[in-house]
């Protein structure tokens, strides 16, 4: 999807074409149990495809694997992806231990594994507030 912002800089009014930011990976860092619920950290790395700095004050997702909310997580943490660039955020996520029981009663009953993830970049310089994002696979064994 591209775009089309207008802004106002020291020049007037500009038009600016930009692209919604993208991530690549999701990466478990940390896995943290207690009796009735987990705690995860997991990584995204967040690409900025457009000519300018992008200002990322926060996110929120949701990771359903087979069609059953795993994990929800929101990062307040505030990052600045460079033009044409990478960053890497962490989120801390939760799921109740019925969570993790309900994925593997299912899993255990599936010949594949589908994961979706969704959510929110919430972004401190544009006119929109927050872009959504999403992602989904299949593997098959």
């Amino acid at each position: 999807f591209l775009g089309l912002s207008a802004y106002w800089d020291v020049r007037g009014p500009s038009i600016v074409k930009w692209s919604h930011p993208k991530y690549t990976c999701l990466t478990l860092l940390r896995w943290r149990s207690a009796s009735s619920s987990s705690d995860c950290v997991y990584e995204l790395r967040i690409l900025n495809p457009n000519d300018f700095a992008l200002e990322v004050t926060g996110l929120d997702f949701q990771l359903d694997v087979n069609g059953i909310q795993l994990a929800r997580g929101l990062s307040n943490e505030e990052i600045t992806v460079p033009r044409l660039g990478e960053s890497i955020v962490s989120v801390m996520t939760s799921t109740t231990v019925l969570d993790i029981v309900r994925q593997i009663e299912n899993l255990s009953q599936q010949q594949e594994m589908s994961y979706e993830i969704r959510g929110r970049f919430h972004l401190g310089n544009a006119a929109v507030g927050s872009v959504p994002f999403e992602r989904s696979a299949k593997y098959t064994p």
